[in-house]
């Protein structure tokens, strides 16, 4: 159960954070994201890691660990977070969250093929539902409504300020989550490989190398590219979001590698899908200027909500709250494969 609300925990932080960095791509660079959001996390998860009494750790990871743990940090922390990024600027938090919901599959998908993880119908219910409630969000695209959101913006009159009017860039934004979603649902699996070369512990440890090896890519790309010196220039109110978002996105993988060393890196995958949920409401609050809303966040709630429950939930549990027919009864006990 802990690391159930580990996920959840994780899936909400990092809503805010999907929400702080959208305010600071308004004005500041997607690059320059990286730069303050990536390094910010070493420090972070040192101080994390000996406070859980880890660090000795780091001294007996064998050279799988330290790869694995390192190929995740590269592949989450710069090349998902900048797509991610990339896509937050280009089409908002809101409309790119469906696209990432393709993240569950990937992962759930390699998790199966790579660390031997089983999938029994409740499970498979749950992803479903969590799957397909944050969609239901989109509807109103698929059914040629017009955004609310866009659709309310009054026109500037004489001593009134108008509020700005947001215009989707929807071909870059949705390649960009595309390209996020498979780098998320890539790294999962390769945290679970590096607790597994671990020992089966070391989560915080992890997730201090995970940073580290980000941290040095993120310096090789902006010497390699040669950024010019505006690059260095951040916006004041880009900076100061910028920061906010680095600060939560740490609370929210620090949840997540606790949460991947107690439960199946599936369940903790589909669990963070909530996060699509929880980024419409913090949207709501910091940036509802900025994102496209719909009046089916609530059916998308209770969908996704009931889908967290049936996640939540063991096989054996769920048999022993009624008295359910025979055949359901076997139908529950599948497993695949």
């Amino acid at each position: 159960m802990l690391g159930i609300i580990y996920s959840i925990l994780s899936a909400a932080t990092f809503a805010l954070n999907a929400t702080a960095a959208r305010r600071a791509v308004l004005s500041g660079t997607v690059l320059q994201g990286l730069m303050v959001t990536v390094p910010i996390g070493v420090p972070l998860f040192l101080l994390l890691t000996l406070a859980t009494g880890e660090t000795q750790l780091l001294t007996t990871f064998s050279l799988e660990a330290i790869a694995w743990f390192s190929a995740a940090g590269m592949v989450h922390f710069v090349i998902g977070r900048y797509c991610n990024f990339s896509a937050s600027a280009a089409i908002g938090a809101n409309l790119a969250s469906p696209i990432l919901q393709a993240e569950v599959l990937v992962t759930l998908l390699l998790a199966m093929v790579v660390l031997g993880e089983q999938l029994t119908p409740l499970r498979a219910f749950g992803i479903v539902l969590l799957i397909v409630g944050p969609g239901l969000v989109t509807i109103r695209e698929r059914s040629g409504t017009q955004p609310a959101q866009v659709a309310k913006v009054p026109v500037a009159t004489p001593g009134s300020k108008a509020r700005p009017i947001f215009v989707p860039r929807y071909a870059e934004g949705y390649l960009y989550a595309t390209l996020a979603a498979v780098a998320y649902g890539f790294s999962p699996i390769f945290i679970g490989l590096g607790i597994k070369a671990a020992g089966g512990g070391g989560a915080m440890a992890g997730g201090l190398v995970s940073y580290i090896a980000a941290t040095v890519l993120v310096g090789i790309v902006i010497v390699a590219t040669r950024q010019p010196a505006s690059t260095y220039r951040i916006a004041p109110s880009a900076l100061r979001w910028f920061l906010f978002a680095g600060l939560i996105v740490f609370f929210s993988q620090a949840f997540r590698y606790a949460a991947m060393a107690l439960v199946p890196v599936s369940v903790v995958t589909a669990l963070q899908r909530l996060s699509s949920l929880f980024r419409i409401y913090f949207g709501w609050l910091i940036n509802r200027d900025y994102e496209v809303f719909d009046r089916s966040v609530i059916t998308a709630t209770l969908v996704s909500m009931i889908g967290a429950m049936a996640l939540s939930i063991s096989t054996e549990l769920f048999l022993s709250l009624a008295d359910w027919p025979e055949w359901l009864v076997r139908l529950a006990r599948l497993r695949w494969p």
